[in-house]
């Protein structure tokens, strides 16, 4: 298991992310055809993908791309990667290496997933120190798939490959 990601790892994976979402039309007209509001929603909504796998007990099942991952590797990976990705697109980089967030080993899955959203929510707030949240948010995500002895480096290359053979927006998603 990893025990931090680097700045440097996640400068090079948030390019490549940004740059797989700019070729597949996610960033047609740049940031001004975006809403703010909106792209933290939709990671706001891999979050409750994840709860939503829990309560389904899909949690560890594998996901329905047929990737090797589980339920919480797929959504816990899409949570990173949209948030790289929104990074990317307003230039706003990582500062400092990530570990995971101090948690006891059994804190609910409902608390850290609760105190994701509350982060992304401070991005909002603060979108001068987007950094320092997102930092926050990886990490965090990295502790809740520590949680399952899964490694979120692994899961973000994972659906971040299978996300360069989709379809230009996904076969036609608006956001």
């Amino acid at each position: 298991m990893i025990h931090m990601i680097s700045k440097e790892s996640l400068a090079v994976m948030q390019n490549d992310i940004h740059q797989n979402a700019v070729a597949h039309g996610w960033w047609d007209g740049g940031v001004a055809s975006r809403n703010f509001n909106e792209i933290l929603l939709l990671i706001v909504g891999e979050v409750s993908e994840l709860h939503e796998s829990f309560r389904l007990d899909t949690l560890l099942k594998p996901c329905d791309k047929k990737i090797g991952l589980t339920c919480l590797e797929e959504e816990g990976a899409d949570i990173v990667i949209r948030l790289l990705d929104a990074m990317g697109a307003y230039g706003v980089e990582i500062r400092s290496d990530v570990y995971p967030w101090p948690k006891d080993a059994d804190t609910a899955l409902g608390e850290i997933c609760f105190e994701i959203v509350e982060t992304i929510t401070d991005i909002r707030r603060h979108r001068n120190e987007w950094d320092k949240y997102a930092e926050k948010v990886i990490g965090l995500t990295m502790t809740l798939l520590w949680q399952y002895r899964r490694d979120l480096i692994h899961a973000i290359d994972a659906k971040h490959e299978y996300n360069k053979t989709r379809p230009y927006r996904h076969g036609g998603m608006k956001a």
